[in-house]
């Protein structure tokens, strides 16, 4: 029985060693089989990866050829709001222009004029312009319709157009925080410091405008107490005057609030 039990194990460890290299074979050979998969995938994705930079760099040329298409043909263009539009719009334009901004346009100087934006008796009018001097001379003038409710821009193509937005927009907010501000070409100058449109878009220039305010106060708070402050800071006897015009008008509160009881007292 013994012998038997020794025989039967001996096969029972040969064949488990037969089948162990048996699955040790299949496991490589599957392995082999994945790791040929995988190589395939990351071919395939470094070529896609190579033919999406290829369409990016193809796009980007697209958008600037684009851009300077959409500049080109809008050199000349000037758009005009809060004009009261009627049938006969090139006289409305002319007249507009003429009495307005004391130039002289003629029929001759535009080469078409369109509606365009909402319906309504104040439309925009997109105004082609025969030379790009007219224009100019339109633009260098339009300050001069400041309070009457009719503004002339440029003809912009949709990225100028969120480009101008943007400065705009930074502008205003930087003027409401009382800083020197002003547009020079496609930049925000803010207290002689220059920002990008794409800056402005990535940043939050009022969060920056309001951090350099409390830095500001802080240097203000930070004054000893005796110091005169150049930029209106409290001295000591700014604080003592104080203290006592406090203490005089709560004395008069007290000695009205005395009459008054004493007054009543008498009528009861």
């Amino acid at each position: 029985m013994s012998e038997f039990s020794v025989s039967q194990k001996e096969y029972l460890d040969k064949l488990f060693m037969k089948l162990n290299a048996s699955i040790n074979q299949k496991l490589t050979e599957v392995t082999n089989q994945i790791n040929e998969i995988k190589d395939e995938i990351s071919e395939v994705a470094n070529k896609h990866d190579e033919e999406i930079e290829e369409l990016k760099e193809k796009n980007q040329q697209l958008r600037k050829e684009n851009k300077f298409l959409q500049r080109k043909v809008r050199k000349n263009n000037i758009v005009i709001y809060g004009i009261n539009v009627n049938d006969n719009l090139s006289d409305t334009v002319i007249n507009t222009l003429n009495n307005l901004l004391e130039i002289s346009i003629s029929e001759q100087d535009i080469n078409d004029i369109y509606k365009i934006g909402k319906i309504n008796n104040k439309q925009p009018l997109l105004v082609e312009l025969i030379s790009y001097q007219k224009k100019r001379l339109i633009l260098n003038n339009a300050k001069k319709l400041k309070g009457k409710n009719i503004f002339i821009a440029e003809d912009q193509c949709w990225e100028d157009r969120n480009i101008t937005k943007t400065l705009v927009t930074n502008l205003k907010i930087a003027k409401a925080k009382g800083k020197n501000a002003q547009i020079k070409g496609n930049k925000l100058i803010i207290e002689n410091q220059a920002y990008t449109a794409e800056e402005l878009q990535n940043n939050c220039l009022e969060t920056e405008i309001e951090e350099e305010e409390e830095e500001q106060d802080d240097n203000t708070h930070n004054i000893p107490i005796g110091e005169n402050s150049s930029n209106g800071g409290t001295t000591e006897n700014g604080r003592g005057q104080h203290q006592r015009k406090h203490q005089k008008a709560d004395d008069t509160k007290a000695l009205s609030k005395a009459k008054n009881d004493s007054t009543q007292k008498k009528i009861s």
